[in-house]
């Protein structure tokens, strides 16, 4: 139950964090309600995955982090792209802004804990 109230806890940050990223740089042509979409739909519907299903495939250390890292940032840049239409190379671009200051914002937080 520990393990499951801290991923909670994680999702809300990343979503956060991964939002705010998104939501500064999609178009701002782009409807309210697809920018809120594209920044909280792919983070909700791939951290699970990471968290639960890929140590059970993959295991826990470099392998995990960095194929979490590359699954997400191409799954949710997919997902992006297919919420707002924009050119699929930006969509691509902003998941990996967002998951990569995620994923540093995470690093310093454990590090300095």
């Amino acid at each position: 139950m520990i393990y499951e109230r801290y991923f909670l806890q994680m999702l809300f940050v990343t979503i956060t964090i991964e939002s705010i990223v998104v939501i500064l740089l999609l178009p701002k042509d782009i409807q309210i309600q697809r920018r809120l979409s594209a920044a909280i739909l792919p983070t909700a519907l791939t951290l699970p995955y990471i968290w639960f299903i890929f140590p059970n495939i993959i295991g826990i250390g470099d392998l995990y982090r960095y194929s979490s890292e590359i699954f997400a940032i191409a799954v949710e840049g997919y997902l992006i792209y297919l919420i707002t239409s924009i050119d699929i190379k930006r969509a691509f671009y902003i998941s990996f802004v967002a998951n990569i200051s995620s994923f540093l914002l995470a690093y310093l937080f454990h590090s300095i804990k």
